[in-house]
């Protein structure tokens, strides 16, 4: 059994998820490789997809390709707002089933693959097996990535989000071996709601941490070493990019204004230019590197997750890993892992007030933060270990390819 796992970065959320289950899949023997539009991890079993242009020639015609294929797509969208996070398109000009890994695979295992998958020509006469897991909605939407951005501009991108959509559609028309896995309750809804989704199967299988890795550390090291206080509490806000508006932080610095700026300080991790914060605080900047980042949880009495969509996010995983209580905003698939006082506290989405009520009300309870703490550990453990993931992952290959009916369809 060999598995190719295709996803257009090595990096971000879905990278970051797709790596750990390929480690995982490794551990256990499975050979399984990945393959990336944009690789930035050194890791022997990940490649870097690059184009069949070896002569003058292709290089030249691809290059004349490539600036039409951008050219259009900038027209498209050409006096259009931008107001959104990310739009893509399901056209790419990547041949990614000439590829030797794509050849000599038993199963395809896509994830997020925007701009790196080809729809129309990727899925017609496609004879591979296909397992796909859903990261965000944008495979069965349209260009958008999160019901937010779609909402925002239906209006002026209804007419090319319907043509976009109509695309996809007829890709998946194509399909007979094709098996979609959502990491969250919210996601598996979301899939199966799509009238044209219907005839394949649905699995929900969460997405997996390295519970060795991700643990709890002592405190007062940890605060040591990143030259932190040891005499307040800590609030921990990560983001890959800070200014990413569907994170939060905008309703998360609103709810620092009822947080006492004496006894409390916001710790930043994530991309951070020109970020500005009128609540004592520290940045620590982009950290990718695992053990660098539960040493960072840490230092943590508290994760704040306001994001405003998300399907699984990493942060979270991590973070009740470490046994560092959430708050987060009770939307998308957060409510998966944070059960209010058992793992952390929610809040209606984009209420910053009862968001900083539920930040305040841990911090001022010893008793209910250790509680919140044990039981974010245990729930790790017993639902987002990478050793369950990865089982789960083996045993629907080992399905799919005996063509059995799937398990882990609703669990």
């Amino acid at each position: 059994m060999r598995i190719l796992h295709i996803n257009t970065s090595d990096n971000g959320g879905a990278g970051k998820a797709v790596v750990r289950l390929m480690n995982g899949l490794l551990k256990n023997q499975v050979k399984n490789d990945l393959l990336v539009l944009y690789k930035y991890q050194e890791n022997p079993h990940t490649h870097k997809f690059t184009p069949d242009i070896n002569s003058t020639y292709k290089k030249l015609q691809f290059s004349l390709k490539y600036r039409f294929h951008q050219y259009k797509q900038k027209r498209a969208l050409n006096n259009k707002s931008q107001n959104f996070e990310v739009f893509s398109f399901p056209e790419s000009l990547y041949e990614i089933k000439q590829h030797p890994l794509f050849v000599k695979a038993d199963i395809i295992h896509l994830h997020w693959v925007a701009g790196f998958v080809d729809y129309p020509s990727f899925f017609k006469d496609c004879n591979k097996h296909i397992v796909w897991t859903l990261h965000d909605l944008n495979p069965f939407g349209g260009g958008f990535h999160y019901e937010g951005d779609f909402l925002k501009n239906i209006h002026e991108y209804k007419q090319l989000d319907t043509k976009i959509r109509k695309t996809k559609q007829k890709a998946f028309s194509q399909l007979d071996k094709l098996h979609i896995v959502s990491p969250s309750q919210w996601m598996l809804q979301e899939a199966q709601n799509q009238p044209f989704l219907k005839k394949f199967q649905h699995l929900k299988i969460p997405n997996g941490i390295n519970l060795d890795i991700y643990k709890s550390l002592d405190q007062t090291l940890a605060r040591q070493k990143y030259k932190l206080p040891t005499d307040k509490k800590i609030i921990l806000f990560l983001a890959e990019n800070i200014h990413n508006k569907r994170k939060g932080f905008d309703l998360l610095r609103k709810a620092l204004h009822q947080v006492d700026p004496e006894e409390n300080l916001v710790l930043l991790v994530g991309s951070h230019q020109n970020v500005t914060l009128d609540f004592p605080h520290k940045k620590l900047g982009y950290i990718n590197e695992d053990t660098k980042l539960a040493e960072v949880y840490a230092c943590a009495d508290v994760c704040v997750v306001p994001s405003l969509e998300d399907n699984l996010p990493n942060t979270m995983l991590e973070s009740l890993a470490c046994g560092v209580p959430v708050v987060a905003f009770d939307t998308g698939g957060i409510p998966d892992m944070v059960t209010p006082y058992k793992t952390g506290l929610l809040a209606p989405t984009e209420n910053h007030q009862m968001l900083g009520k539920k930040i305040n009300e841990i911090l001022s309870n010893p008793q209910l933060h250790q509680t919140l703490s044990q039981n974010a550990r245990k729930k790790a453990i017993s639902e987002f270990s990478l050793d369950i993931q990865t089982k789960r992952y083996i045993e629907i290959y080992q399905q799919v390819l005996q063509k059995k009916v799937l398990a882990y369809q609703t669990s």
